[in-house]
């Protein structure tokens, strides 16, 4: 499980819809509520921009879907077995308009092939007509005979009926050999020297006449000719089929796809086409705010379900890490924060909305808090039977002093002391605390195992240590925090701070009390003060870069500071050693009452006797005392999270998420308004 995250991720969700649908609008949000309601007003003129823009987008979408059917050459029944899911139907436009492009591509590849190839064929149908005709008139002649070039020119000219007169007038130089009727029409064999080319091309060209190109098959007599000409109409006849049989292939594949994109751009474009007049005449609304990534498809299906004439969009919001300012957003306002804790951390969130709700561009410390702070308690408190106390006061007291017991931030709280009090509970078994020394003068036995938690110096040593660790965690955090901004000088500082430790902790230690904590010769620690020294250095120029003048008083702070954080946390070993000593003066109070009453009257009453009285003063005494305690407890481990810890890697700030819904609350306060 991760010890930092970010918030959950939100998409800036707008809700476009016409003003008659307005209150069915407030309805459905407020009953799915999900929508952290940000504005509501009319379309603004760059938002009239993007709706129609998505219009002309859908519109295109549906051209080529025509376009598509038009390939579709007999009317058929589609059943749409394909369920139109809502929760999908963000990405329906985008897969619609790339399968339905891919498609009309490969079909207009194959149509345009099909065409060149029609083309072909009936040019090859024509000449093989004409092929024949020339043959049942002349007989198997060399090809030669009817297309030549060289010094004459022979061509075969296809014209309306009796226009071989006017060509023969207009070309008086060239020589008819042969008119062949056709169809109404007739097949011309001309012959002209070649030097009047020109001259007759000019002629066929006016009178619309066409010259039959004969010259792939010049070397051939006319039957053999015709033979090949049937022999290649075959051949493409048989590709023609192939191509026919492809299209046919493609749409039968994808019939069910062309009639399920059908029915979404249909209704798509009636919407947007509503919507767009209803926009136009000023009587359309937009409401816009945040919806979490994980209650997205909430929102789409409620809104596409029950409203299927409103238009919802959603738009991701930019890079959690961008590389200048922390918190900058492309966005009107920055999102709202929603954490997403585990069911363990979650009350813990309590605590961290108290120092400020992080930002949506913030780390989530709540699951630092969550995992650290009861330890911090548990040392404070340290007792087996205050830890069983205060865990039966959230049972079954707490309710009774709170107006609302059923607040969420109440029952978090309550949750946040049963962690701590069971983290009490063990901290006091392994110190040996039982009402302090109660049991151990009772018994006789002494049921510490860790002897240390109750040595006053190693338990102040302990606590000093956990602070180094715990301080220096969070300057870590702030370190990564600033690479991650790319802010260089904040990376110098805090990598000086590093160095500074590295080689000044070990240095101090074994200059004033001679403490060795690393394995290296004595003559080298004195060594060590020069990397201390560097790393000051770099603290101290990157203070001045930061702050400029100020920076060449505040860089001492940065080395104060530390150890004063550090040494705050000897308040850990302070409260814990308090409770315990409070505990056990209880204890000899009680003692006292009854070694009193003992010693005015001797023997089995007396004690018995002192005995009963001194159970009120253990009463009160361990009473107040889980009370100051456990305050002292809950209160110094907050401050050591506020003061020591947070404000090194944390701002907080955020705006909280806020859904837009039906608020049922099973107590409700009822009083003067003040």
């Amino acid at each position: 499980m991760a010890l930092l995250k970010y918030p959950e991720s939100m998409y800036y969700t707008r809700i476009i819809f016409p003003q008659h649908l307005l209150k069915k609008v407030i309805d459905v949000l407020q009953e799915v509520g999900v929508l952290h309601v940000s504005k509501a007003r009319e379309l603004r003129p760059i938002e009239l921009s993007e709706l129609e823009e998505r219009f002309e987008k859908v519109k295109k979408i549906k051209e080529a879907l025509t376009k598509l059917q038009s390939f579709i050459t007999e009317a058929t029944i589609v059943r749409v077995k394909e369920k139109i899911n809502v929760d999908e139907l963000e990405n329906l436009l985008f897969e619609v308009d790339k399968k339905t492009q891919e498609l009309l591509t490969s079909l207009e590849s194959l149509s345009i092939e099909l065409a060149r190839l029609d083309n072909t064929i009936s040019s090859l149908r024509q000449l093989l007509k004409y092929s024949k005709r020339i043959f049942d008139y002349l007989g198997d002649i060399e090809i030669s005979i009817i297309n030549r070039e060289g010094r004459f020119i022979i061509k075969t000219i296809s014209a309306a009926k009796d226009l071989h007169k006017i060509l023969a007038k207009t070309v008086p130089e060239a020589s008819i050999a042969s008119v062949i009727p056709y169809d109404g029409e007739e097949l011309i064999i001309i012959i002209v020297p070649s030097e009047l080319k020109d001259k007759l091309y000019t002629a066929i060209k006016e009178l619309k006449m066409t010259v039959i190109d004969f010259s792939k098959y010049r070397d051939l007599k006319l039957s053999s000719m015709i033979k090949r000409l049937e022999s290649e109409l075959q051949e493409l006849e048989n590709k023609r089929s192939l191509y026919i049989s492809k299209i046919k292939e493609i749409i039968t594949a994808n019939k069910e796809f062309i009639a399920f994109a059908k029915i979404v751009i249909d209704n798509e474009y009636d919407r947007l086409s509503m919507l767009l007049m209803a926009a136009k005449s000023r009587l359309a609304y937009m409401v816009s705010g945040w919806t979490p990534e994980s209650l997205k498809h909430k929102l789409r299906y409620a809104v596409e379900t029950r409203m299927p004439q409103v238009l919802l969009l959603f738009e991701e919001t930019p890079s959690r890490i961008p590389h200048s300012k922390p918190l900058e957003s492309s966005f009107e306002e920055e999102p709202p924060t929603k954490l997403k804790n585990s069911k363990i951390v979650r009350p813990f969130e309590v605590l961290t909305k108290l120092y400020g709700i992080p930002r949506y561009n913030e780390w989530d410390p709540t699951s630092l808090i969550a995992y650290v702070f009861p330890i911090f308690f548990g040392l404070m408190l340290g007792d087996v039977f205050y830890g069983i106390a205060l865990l039966a006061i959230t049972y079954f007291l707490f309710d009774k002093f709170v107006e609302n017991p059923e607040s969420e931030d109440y029952r978090k709280l309550k949750n946040i002391l049963r962690v701590s009090a069971i983290a009490s509970i063990i901290a006091g078994a392994l110190a040996g605390n039982f009402l302090g020394d109660l049991i151990k003068n009772l018994t006789g036995i002494d049921f510490t195992i860790i002897r240390e938690l109750r040595n006053p110096i190693t338990f102040i040593t302990i606590a000093m240590i956990i602070g180094l660790i715990h301080v220096n965690l969070a300057h870590l955090l702030a370190l990564i925090r600033a690479i991650t901004y790319r802010a260089k000088w904040e990376i110098v500082s805090k990598t000086g701070l590093f160095i500074a430790e590295l080689f000044g902790i070990p240095f101090v230690l074994y200059t004033f009390i001679r403490l060795k904590i690393l394995p290296i010769p004595d003559d080298y620690y004195q060594l060590l003060l020069y990397g201390a020294l560097a790393g000051v250095a770099l603290i101290a120029v990157a203070t001045v870069k930061l702050m400029g003048m100020f920076g060449g008083i505040m860089w001492l702070f940065e080395l104060t500071g530390l150890l004063g954080d550090v040494m705050s946390y000897a308040r850990i070993a302070g409260v814990g050693l308090a409770t315990s000593y409070l505990a056990q003066s209880f204890n000899m109070m009680a003692s006292s009452v009854v070694s009193g009453i003992e010693g005015i009257l001797p023997g089995v009453i007396g004690f018995a006797l002192g005995t009963l009285l001194s159970i009120p003063v253990l009463f009160i005494g361990h009473l107040l005392n889980l009370a100051l305690s456990s305050l002292g407890a809950f209160i110094h481990s907050l401050r050591l999270f506020f003061v020591e810890f947070l404000p090194k890697f944390y701002e907080g700030g955020g705006l909280e998420y806020k859904p837009f819904k039906i608020r049922i609350e099973k107590v409700v306060m009822l009083g003067p308004v003040t």
